[in-house]
C-alpha cells in the first residue's frame, strides 16, 4: 500500500501537524464538492436560487488555489510535529521485543513496569526516523509505533497532548489501584497509559491507530491514507450559508468555509485572545416575573455554595441554569458573581483548560504577556471581585495567570469561546477527559484483555 500516516491516539493529528487543502484535485473535486455543499443549503432553505448559489460556492472554493487562505497557526506547531513515543525500542528497527506465553507460545508484550519514552520527529507510517534531545537536536535512530503491525505495543502521543494529559489528569483525584484486579503494580503515569493503551478489548484501530473508545470529533475522516485534506471533515454548511446571506464571495467567503470544514481543529491550542476595540455587552434577558415575587429556596443559597455548584459547570450549562427561573437569573448573571464564578471556574473548575501548562515550551510566557494586555484595559476598581480578593476556594493564594480581583474574565471568556486556537485547545481537554474515564476504570477493574508477560 505504500506510505501511510497514523495519528496521535489523543488528538488525531497526523506527526506532519494535519491537513494543508481542502482538497487534493480542484479540476476533479470542486464541482462535486460544491454540489454537496449547495444541496445542503437548499435542503435548510429552498428559496435559494441553486444556479446562483453553486457559482458563488465553486468561485471561493477555487480561490484556495488562487491565494494564502490558511490561516496562520494551522498545521505548522512543533506541538503537533514532535512527539512522545511510549512502549519499548530494544530491536534494531525500533520495536519492541515480545516474550512467548507460558501456557501457548503465543507472543505476549512486555508490561508497563520498565516502559520506555522517547521524544521523536520524522513521523511517517506509524514510525519515527529520529530522536530529539536536549535543545532539539535530532539523533537519526528508528522508532517503531505503527498499529498495522498487531503484535506492537509501542505508539505515540503528540508532544503537546502528552504534556496536556500530564497535566490535566489528576491521578491523585482518581480511585487508588484495586489491588485485587489484574495490573502491574507501582506503574509511573507513562507505564499506566501503555497499559490502559494495550489492555483495551478493541485495540488501537489498525489503519489510523486511534482507540475505537475515545470520540475524536470526525477529525480521523481526514485521514485517507494520509491525513492532507480538510474536506471529509465538514460539518454541514451554517456557517457558508450565513456568509452567502450576508453577500460575501470569491475569499471573503473562505473564512465562513474553513469554519465549517473544521479546520481549527488543526490549529495550534497555546494562542490566548488579545482583548480588541469591540465591547462585548454583559446582558442577559431578564424573566418577566412579578418583583414582589417571595423568596425562593435559590435565593437562599451562600455564594459561597452557588460557588461551588457553578464552577464545575460547564458554561453552557451555567447559562442554562440560569434561565430556569427568574430568580436564579437575577443572582447568576449579576455582574460580581458572574466574573467570581468564572474566576472559580478557571482556577479549579471547569474552565482549567484556558490555563497555561507549564511543561510545554512558551506557554506561560505566551499567557503571562496576554494577561498583561487584558488586565491594562481595566481600571484598578473596574470588574473588581471585591475587596481585593485573589484567594480561589481552597484558601491558596498567589499571582497566577488570569487570577487577577481585576481580571475582565465575562470578556475574555466570550473571546476565547470565539477563538480557533482556544477552541481546540478545550477540544484536547475534552479529549483528556475520555482518557481520565479509562484510567479510573482501569483503577477499578484492571486490564480488559490480559496482553502482557508477567
Amino acid at each position: 500500500m505504500g506510505g501511510y500516516d497514523q495519528l496521535c491516539i489523543v488528538c488525531g493529528v497526523a506527526p506532519s501537524g494535519g491537513p494543508s487543502q481542502l482538497f487534493t484535485d480542484p479540476d476533479d473535486e470542486v464541482e462535486h464538492i460544491a454540489e454537496k455543499i449547495v444541496s445542503d443549503i437548499l435542503l435548510a432553505d429552498p428559496s435559494q436560487d441553486y444556479s446562483a448559489v453553486f457559482d458563488i460556492v465553486q468561485d471561493a472554493l477555487l480561490q484556495t488555489d488562487e491565494v494564502q487562505w490558511l490561516p496562520d497557526g494551522i498545521r505548522d506547531w512543533s506541538g503537533f510535529q514532535n512527539c512522545v513515543a511510549i512502549g519499548y525500542f530494544d530491536n534494531e528497527d525500533g520495536a519492541a521485543s515480545l516474550f512467548p506465553d507460558k501456557t501457548d507460545g503465543n507472543p505476549c508484550f512486555p508490561n508497563g513496569s520498565k516502559v520506555q519514552l522517547r521524544c521523536v520527529s520524522g513521523g511517517s507510517a506509524g514510525g519515527f526516523t529520529s530522536i530529539l534531545g536536549d535543545g532539539q537536536t535530532k539523533e537519526e535512530c528508528l522508532t517503531h509505533c505503527t498499529s498495522r503491525d498487531s503484535r506492537n505495543p509501542n505508539f505515540f502521543v503528540s508532544e503537546a497532548c502528552y504534556h496536556y494529559l500530564e497535566e490535566w489528569i489528576d491521578r491523585t483525584a482518581l480511585p487508588s489501584q484495586r489491588l485485587s484486579v489484574p495490573h502491574t503494580p507501582n506503574l509511573t503515569f507513562a507505564g499506566e497509559l501503555y497499559e490502559i493503551v494495550n489492555s483495551r478489548a478493541e485495540g488501537r484501530e489498525r489503519l489510523k491507530g486511534l482507540l475505537p473508545c475515545i470520540d475524536y470529533g470526525g477529525i480521523e475522516d481526514t485521514c485517507e491514507q494520509y491525513q492532507d485534506n480538510f474536506q471529509p471533515n465538514r460539518q454541514g454548511c451554517k456557517h457558508i450559508a450565513a456568509g452567502i446571506n450576508e453577500g460575501l464571495s470569491e475569499e471573503n467567503l473562505l473564512p465562513h468555509i474553513i469554519r465549517d470544514f473544521q479546520c481549527w481543529m488543526f490549529m495550534r491550542p497555546d494562542r490566548w485572545p488579545s482583548p480588541t476595540a469591540e465591547e462585548v455587552p454583559q446582558h442577559f434577558t431578564r424573566h418577566n416575573e412579578d418583583i414582589n415575587k417571595a423568596e425562593t429556596l435559590f435565593d437562599k443559597l451562600s455564594a459561597q455554595l452557588l460557588l461551588t455548584i457553578a464552577r464545575e459547570l460547564p458554561v453552557p450549562s451555567y447559562l442554562a441554569l440560569s434561565a430556569t427561573c427568574g430568580s436564579l437569573r437575577r443572582r447568576l448573571t449579576e455582574s460580581v458573581l458572574l466574573n467570581r464564578v468564572l474566576k472559580e471556574m478557571i482556577a479549579v473548575g471547569s474552565l482549567q483548560w484556558v490555563r497555561p501548562v507549564n511543561a510545554m515550551p512558551g506557554e506561560l510566557e505566551n499567557a503571562t504577556s496576554i494577561d498583561k494586555e487584558w488586565l491594562s484595559t481595566v481600571s484598578d476598581n473596574e470588574g473588581s471581585l471585591a475587596n481585593n480578593e485573589s484567594v480561589i476556594l481552597d484558601g491558596s493564594k498567589g499571582t497566577s495567570v488570569f487570577q487577577s480581583a481585576n481580571f475582565p474574565y465575562f470578556t475574555f471568556v466570550h473571546a476565547c469561546f470565539t477563538s480557533d486556537s482556544m477552541n481546540n485547545r478545550r477540544r484536547l481537554w475534552e479529549n483528556t477527559k475520555q482518557f481520565e474515564r479509562l484510567w479510573k476504570a482501569f483503577r477499578l477493574y484492571g486490564w480488559e484483555v490480559d496482553r502482557f508477560h508477567h
